[in-house]
């Protein structure tokens, strides 16, 4: 067993939570080692709706947190010796957080020090708080995140530009915010259980780029996909920076409820019955009519997908790489989709898109699980963004 007593080996327990748009879950993860360890976690799916009301859904999402956190408190904190963590991190995905990605250029005709335009930075990141905090609509959202991504010196990205001398820079600054009501009530979830809130809050998005940044590293240009359980984002990757992230309403519970009405049952039927045809047990006629409702499934969500890359080739060109995130039930199903599609039409290329879908198996040496753990997905690439968030310099 994991603890913190004085025979214990040390470790550094991280709390994080995943909030998803179908489900909830938390992972305490052990940063000390070059690979961070998982060492508990635990998912919970969140109320099923056939017709989405965001009022009802985010209070079904409040609601699973508070058994997930109450889960925690029960079945995870025992392996660190009872202790609740010294952070607590919160990363939200789709539809919780809107993101945009701020380009800060200077330029100057003789070489100054670069540390002048980093009181800049904090400067504008104030103004953006104060101007959230005084919206005239009654302060609708919080500026939870802010981070720089990259820094460019004379055209060239680096990693340390502290004390330097140029005549350009160009910053890319991170931002996500996060409604008032959703921050307050995961804020007050979190305390109630714990008796004290988070200690950041983290989009998806961010991670996910951070991580995948890291892990592919000779890829400095590809689109960064999330299939959710009700939104699929699109983030753009350009020369390394996160340039632009786009979602629309159609993830794997679209498909399911999608097959439901095509087969007149019900979604939660549905899924059962999809995951005996894909494994091979259904018969002739059963696999034929769920084959041609995932077909038609397939095709209208291709449709939104392609809409989406459209849009954003509109400003810019494309990458034909894509690095895809989704749920292991129909994860690999959606990267044939994603396959299939004439994405690659957008792309600078205009040949089809290469698509890896980030599984467990591909973030081993990056990532080890403690005896009894799950495989997951997005929670090994949540502890893997911990500890890289823990050998960063703040802003």
């Amino acid at each position: 067993m994991f603890g913190l007593g004085s025979s214990a080996k040390k470790i550094e327990p991280v709390l994080i939570f995943h909030l998803g748009s179908g489900n909830v879950a938390a992972t305490i993860v052990d940063i000390a080692p070059s690979a961070p360890v998982l060492l508990w976690s635990f998912r919970q799916e969140m109320p099923f709706h056939e017709r989405l009301q965001f009022d009802r859904f985010r209070k079904g999402m409040i609601a699973t947190l508070n058994v997930v956190a109450q889960t925690v408190q029960k079945e995870g904190l025992p392996k660190v010796g009872g202790h609740v963590p010294n952070q607590i991190i919160m990363v939200m995905a789709s539809p919780w957080y809107v993101s945009q990605t701020a380009l800060l250029k200077y330029d100057h005709k003789t070489p100054v020090t670069v540390d002048m335009h980093f009181d800049d930075i904090k400067r504008f990141l104030h103004e953006k708080k104060e101007a959230l905090k005084n919206n005239t609509s009654g302060g609708t959202a919080v500026l939870v995140e802010q981070k720089i991504i990259q820094t460019s010196l004379n055209g060239y990205p680096t990693a340390h530009p502290y004390g330097k001398r140029v005549r350009s820079m160009e910053t890319a600054v991170f931002l996500a915010m996060l409604g008032a009501e959703v921050y307050r009530d995961v804020t007050d979830t979190v305390t109630r259980v714990f008796h004290r809130g988070p200690t950041t809050f983290h989009s998806f998005a961010l991670a996910s780029f951070t991580t995948m940044r890291n892990l592919f590293a000779s890829e400095e240009n590809f689109l960064l996909m999330d299939v959710g359980s009700e939104v699929t984002d699109i983030g753009i990757v350009r020369d390394g920076v996160l340039l632009e992230t786009i979602s629309f309403p159609r993830g794997k519970n679209f498909i399911y409820r999608s097959v439901a009405e095509n087969l007149k049952t019900l979604p939660e039927e549905t899924r059962s019955r999809i995951e005996l045809y894909r494994s091979g047990s259904s018969n002739t006629v059963e696999s034929g009519r769920i084959s041609a409702a995932l077909t038609a499934a397939g095709k209208e969500w291709q449709e939104q997908f392609l809409r989406s890359l459209a849009g954003l080739a509109k400003t810019t060109a494309l990458p034909h790489a894509v690095l895809m995130t989704a749920d292991p039930d129909l994860g690999e199903w959606f990267r044939v989709v994603l396959l299939d599609s004439h994405g690659g039409e957008f792309t600078l290329t205009g040949g089809p898109l290469s698509v890896i879908l980030i599984t467990p198996e591909q973030l081993q040496g990056h990532i080890s699980l403690a005896p009894g753990v799950a495989p997951d997905s997005f929670l090994s690439l949540e502890g893997v963004f911990a500890k890289i968030l823990a050998s960063s310099s703040p802003l």
